[in-house]
């Protein structure tokens, strides 16, 4: 029996007579929401790419390099111990980089080197940015201190990786020096003070001192062309020498890999370097690397911290006649003790000698090594440990002196305050003339240190009237022979010149010549002649008094540099501006005589000129504690105006400019004048 017939072809038949059917085309472009569209776009994506990446490794090989480092094995494995190097790599990039960036606003110049960084600190991100250059560059001093610790105790200079070990010794003094060039460009006065240190270090150099010094100075003394050199070696000489040495000690490093004594690498041959992969063997990346990562993070990470907690110091601008002393860095002042164990004349052996014998051994240590195991193993030890203690002692020593030291922590606070006030006023702007002029036109920075060198002998400046002004503000006299001087002119001062208790005290006339005067009779013997404490007649004198005091203080007019008048703030008291008027048109009154009052003791215009009144033969009382009676006071005390023959006031002024020019007989100048006028008034600049 036969299989039926069927009309279908054969499973693998093709009718003869029948053309290949053609495949439809595709289109260039598929809808976005086809699956098989976007398939087939990251197929072209990724063809286009590994097209690109073959044309660059043609030109450049970077696929080899990339092999070879993700090849790239360490004998013994990954060891958290090997994080020293990488984090040094890492904090120089951080340093380089935050150096660049500050480069685009500073201005290597004395005039504009302070307002510059100031600028700085004030643009957005500026102050974090100098804070991590600054961090930065201790913590790259720290890590590589350690890092040079850690391949000394572990023989790591051994060969063939003594070049290695020599090209690190000589990187360490040329970042610290990168670092000591960068401390003085904030064109401060504590930069300039240190520029004057290493100034005469370099001078103490045997024969070529004087001549080294006038090359870093650019001149007799610190300038701009000090600053220009500084800059030049901080941003382009160090860094270039610093970055020669790093790719040398890199290729050093990569060309011998991690060695250990018990290598073939020991052996000094080099066909050996990672041809073989013994079992102890682990891979860099990710083990090694990866250990890098966390340890550099850790480190940034706190220097984030400190730059944001800590910003980086910007001392006062330069300013004349200002104390200073001047001390290294923390990680040089170990040297700077050392100093003190020399005579003068041999500073430069502790300065200068020493720290070179000292590179010169650790640069000499693979040779030193091999004398033998117990030697060298007894010179690494007695290096890293008793260099460290060496360090430690002296280092300790030299701060532990400042710590007891009353007069530097007086100093160092007085440059702190100076700094604040600094910045302060350059929020404001920077005036023509400088930084230096901020300070130098301040009555509140001026105004105490020319007390001190002109007044402070006769009069104190202390008391409830400055407490709120600071510490530099309260001045003890060196003997009384004068006024206590604080709150001068205001209302709380007139009050006590006026109270029976205080007249002849030490705080007005009581160790002056009118401790006995009319003055001092006409408030104890006149004023408050018969009037009981607490009695009637005694509050109504008291509220005379307060209104006299107010009229005095109101003479004293507004200030000029801004805050309210005398007679509202001032002396440590504070005032309604609103009842001030009235109170100080009755004081006026009281006076003059035209209103009764003071207990009949008489007017002030008996013996002062004051109102109109102008026969009194004492101190004239019109304009009393202004701004340009006090410094025609200051200038001249023995003028008919004020005390006249009676004068025992030193006269700083009497002689009047000729054609706008001072005398050069005068002891103070007319600004030196106007600044203690205004301190003594309490009118500064951001003064509430």
């Amino acid at each position: 029996m036969s299989e039926p017939e069927t009309n279908a072809p054969a499973a693998n038949a093709t009718p003869p007579s029948e053309p290949p059917r053609p495949e439809p085309a595709r289109p260039e472009t598929a809808p976005p929401e086809s699956a098989g569209s976007r398939g087939w776009m990251q197929a072209a994506l990724t063809e286009r790419s590994a097209a690109v990446g073959g044309w660059v490794h043609e030109r450049t090989g970077h696929r080899g390099a990339f092999a070879w480092f993700a090849n790239r094995t360490i004998p013994g494995g990954a060891r958290w111990r090997y994080v020293t190097g990488p984090v040094c790599l890492g904090l120089f990039a951080v340093v380089f980089a935050t150096g660049l960036a500050l480069m685009t606003g500073y201005v290597p110049s004395a005039d504009a080197a302070w307002a510059s960084v100031h600028h700085l600190e004030r643009t957005p991100g500026g102050s974090m940015l100098r804070g991590l250059h600054y961090w930065a560059t201790h913590a790259l001093i720290v890590a590589f201190a350690v890092h040079l610790g850690r391949l000394m105790l572990s023989a790591a200079f051994r060969s063939p990786r003594e070049l290695a070990w020599v090209s690190g010794v000589l990187l360490f003094p040329l970042l610290v020096t990168a670092a000591v060039t960068g401390n003085p460009l904030s064109g401060s006065q504590k930069a300039f003070e240190q520029i004057e240190v290493e100034g005469a270090i370099l001078a103490g150099t045997p024969g070529a001192g004087p001549q080294l010094k006038q090359i870093l100075f650019g001149g007799p003394q610190a300038g701009h062309l000090t600053l220009t050199h500084l800059y030049a070696l901080h941003v382009a000489f160090l860094p270039l020498a610093a970055a020669a040495l790093v790719l040398f000690h890199l290729y050093q490093l990569l060309r011998w890999g991690t060695v250990r004594p018990e290598d073939p690498l020991a052996n000094g041959n080099p066909d050996t370097v990672n041809h073989a992969h013994s079992p102890e063997e682990t891979p860099y990346v990710p083990n090694q690397m990866l250990r890098n990562a966390v340890a550099f993070a850790a480190v940034f990470g706190l220097l984030w911290f400190m730059a944001g907690r800590q910003p980086a110091p910007l001392d006062a601008p330069p300013g004349e006649g200002v104390e200073s002393m001047p001390r290294p860095e923390w990680y040089f002042r170990f040297l700077f003790e050392l100093r003190n164990y020399f005579p003068p004349e041999m500073e430069f052996l502790a300065t200068g000698a020493l720290p070179t014998l000292a590179i010169l051994i650790l640069a000499a240590v693979p040779w030193i090594d091999r004398l033998g195991h117990r030697v060298g193993a007894a010179a690494r030890y007695l290096i890293v440990f008793g260099g460290l203690l060496f360090w430690c002692v002296l280092t300790v020593a030299s701060m532990s002196r400042d710590r007891a030291d009353e007069h530097y922590l007086e100093v160092r606070r007085a440059a702190h305050v100076r700094a604040e006030r600094a910045a302060e006023l350059a929020d404001g702007g920077v005036p023509p003339g400088g930084p230096a002029s901020l300070l130098a036109n301040d009555p509140k920075t001026r105004g105490p240190e020319l007390f001190r060198a002109h007044c402070a002998a006769c009069h104190a400046h202390t008391g409830p009237a400055v407490e709120s002004w600071g510490p530099d503000h309260s001045i003890e006299a060196s003997e009384c022979n004068a006024a206590n001087l604080a709150g001068f002119g205001s209302r709380r001062w007139m009050r006590g010149l006026l109270d029976p208790a205080l007249v002849d005290s030490d705080a007005y006339f009581g160790c002056t010549p009118f401790a006995e005067g009319e003055m001092t009779g006409w408030v104890k013997d006149a004023l408050w002649l018969f009037v009981e404490p607490g009695s009637e007649e005694a509050k109504a004198l008291e509220d005379d008094v307060e209104a006299v005091a107010a009229a005095m203080a109101a003479e004293a007019g507004a200030r000029v540099h801004g805050g309210p008048p005398i007679a509202v703030a001032h002396g440590g008291e504070t005032f309604d501006p609103d009842a001030l008027p009235e109170l100080a048109e009755r004081g006026r009154a009281l006076m003059t005589g035209a209103e009764e009052g003071l207990n009949d003791a008489g007017a002030c215009t008996d013996c002062h000129n004051f109102a109109g009144e102008e026969f009194g033969y004492a101190v004239t009382l019109d304009g009393y504690g202004s701004r340009e009676w006090l410094a025609d006071f200051i200038a001249n005390a023995g003028h008919e105006r004020f005390y006249g023959e009676n004068n025992a006031m030193p006269l700083y002024a009497p002689n009047a400019p000729v054609d706008g020019e001072e005398d050069p007989s005068n002891t103070l100048t007319r600004d030196e004048i106007l600044l203690l006028t205004d301190w003594l008034r309490g009118d500064w600049v951001g003064r509430e």
